[in-house]
């Protein structure tokens, strides 16, 4: 977990939240065993990139029934993560094999696709909706008011909601 959430979500909440929420500190960092309800869920999905950015599985699911699902801190939450695995895995069997004897298990074991899978995300906060209308979303990151200064653009943009819709939600 990186330190900066560890030291303003975590740690503040103390020992019996970290026991209840099965953390542990190793090595000076906090660290969330695997389990049913770990902030990760079942499935990681780590990324090529210089921005420690991963797809991941969700313990909630009532997470993906929200419109403002901007809970995170910066990494992708997968709807069907285990079914997107397995997709992924599908053309090499012997990895397959081994993801679901790992689900099964229910322990913490990493397997390759064995090939590169490129991710592109996109940040949209205007697009246009299934009628061909401009539809607007906040702008979480603040990136329209720069976009708009480098454009030499006068622009007041309302701030985002920043409150989080669950207080106990402190994981990616």
């Amino acid at each position: 977990m990186p330190t900066s959430i560890a030291q303003r979500e975590i740690l503040p909440r103390g020992a019996a939240y970290m026991r209840a929420n099965n953390m542990t500190i190793q090595n000076g960092m906090v660290v969330q065993r695997a389990g049913p309800n770990a902030a990760l869920g079942q499935v990681k999905f780590e990324l090529q990139d210089s921005y420690a950015i991963f797809l991941h599985d969700a313990p909630s699911r009532g997470a993906f029934e929200r419109s403002f699902r901007h809970l995170s801190h910066g990494c992708v939450r997968v709807q069907d993560a285990v079914g997107f695995a397995r997709l992924l895995l599908a053309p090499d069997p012997a990895r397959l094999a081994r993801f679901d004897a790992a689900l099964d298990s229910g322990e913490t074991v990493r397997v390759a696709t064995g090939r590169p899978i490129d991710v592109r995300l996109l940040y949209w906060t205007a697009f246009l909706d299934g009628q061909g209308r401009v539809a607007f979303r906040d702008d979480i990151y603040r990136r329209d008011t720069r976009l708009a200064e480098a454009l030499g653009i006068a622009l007041q943009l309302p701030r985002p909601d920043d409150r989080r819709a669950d207080a106990d939600d402190v994981g990616p």
